[in-house]
Order: structure tokens, then C-alpha cells, then sequence
């Protein structure tokens, strides 16, 4: 039940094997495996129900069942998780084509539009290096997006960035119901 080779991250020793041996079965996909999240947030119960199923000295007969239904548990609160996450980045995406689409813009501009809503700021060489384009154009497709009011431009110079302006923000909202 227990390893202890080092005197700090034997937890953490513990998941990855745990990890590993889930992905080598097939039974979860590698970018599924990780509880580490569900632990920041759970720490106190984990603690917990590593203390009971380890007891004060080692004891190979103890019952290890809490401790595997805590990372059944954290597993797939995880996958939840991530499940959620996944729908909503695909329902982005649609709404970014559909929005380029009803505005007859390039399709690479979903890409712009994308990552915007994502709140990651949008920077030329960045934008550049995504659509695969030369820096004129991709100067040209922000500077667009930000007169049709879809971006707002924060800096100046070589420091230009932009994010999602109010109008993409509210028809992004809208479309999510909220």
C-alpha cells in the first residue's frame, strides 16, 4: 500500500505509479490520469484516509478499500472535470466559426477569436505563428477584429497585445445562457 523511498513526495511517487499503470492499461487516457488537482482540493480528507488505511506501523493485511474508493472518487470527479472543460472549449470553437462565418471573416480569425475567450491576450508573432501567415496580415486581421469591435488593444508599440472586447465577451455569454 504504502512506498516510501524518499523522504518527501512519497505521495506524489505513489500517483505517478498509480498513473502509469492506469494508462499502460488502457483503463484511463494519460491526460486523465492526474488526481493532483482533486487532492489540492481535498487535502484534508486525503490525509485522512491515507492515516487509516496505513495505521501507525505497516500491516499488509489492513484494508486498503477506503484509500482505493478516495482515488475512484478523485478520478472521476477529474474526468468530470475535464469533461466539462472539453464541451465548453468545443461550444467555444463553434461559436468563434459561427461568429467568422456571419461576419465573412477568414477562418483563421476563429483562432484570434478563440483564444481571446480563452482570456489569454492575443500578441502578433503569436497570432502570426498559429495562422501560419506574414506579419502584414496578421496585423491587418487584429486590427480588423478590433475595429469591428470583436477585440480591444491593450499597450502600444512592440508591446501590443489584445483581448476579448466587451461585444465577444456578451454575445459569447449569450450564447452560453448566462
Amino acid at each position: 500500500m504504502s512506498i516510501h523511498p524518499f523522504r518527501d513526495g512519497n505521495g506524489r511517487l505513489a500517483r505517478v505509479v498509480q498513473s502509469l499503470v492506469l494508462a499502460k492499461e488502457g483503463l484511463l487516457r494519460p491526460e486523465l490520469v492526474s488526481i493532483e488537482p482533486y487532492l489540492g482540493r481535498h487535502t484534508r480528507e486525503y490525509y485522512g484516509v491515507l492515516e487509516k488505511v496505513q495505521g501507525l506501523t505497516f500491516d499488509a493485511h489492513r484494508d486498503a478499500s477506503p484509500w482505493v474508493e478516495f482515488c475512484i472518487e478523485a478520478h472521476v470527479f477529474e474526468a468530470a472535470e475535464r469533461r466539462q472543460w472539453l464541451e465548453i472549449a468545443y461550444a467555444r470553437h463553434d461559436f468563434c466559426e459561427q461568429l467568422a462565418r456571419e461576419q465573412r471573416y477568414p477562418e483563421r480569425l476563429v483562432i484570434a477569436l478563440d483564444q481571446a475567450l480563452v482570456g489569454l491576450p492575443i500578441m502578433n508573432a503569436v497570432y502570426r505563428r498559429e495562422a501560419d501567415i506574414a506579419g502584414p496580415t496578421a496585423t491587418q486581421d487584429l486590427q480588423r477584429l478590433r475595429r469591428d469591435g470583436w477585440l480591444d488593444q491593450e499597450g502600444g508599440g512592440r508591446s501590443i497585445r489584445y483581448v476579448a472586447g466587451k461585444k465577444l465577451r456578451e454575445q459569447w455569454s449569450a450564447a452560453r445562457g448566462h
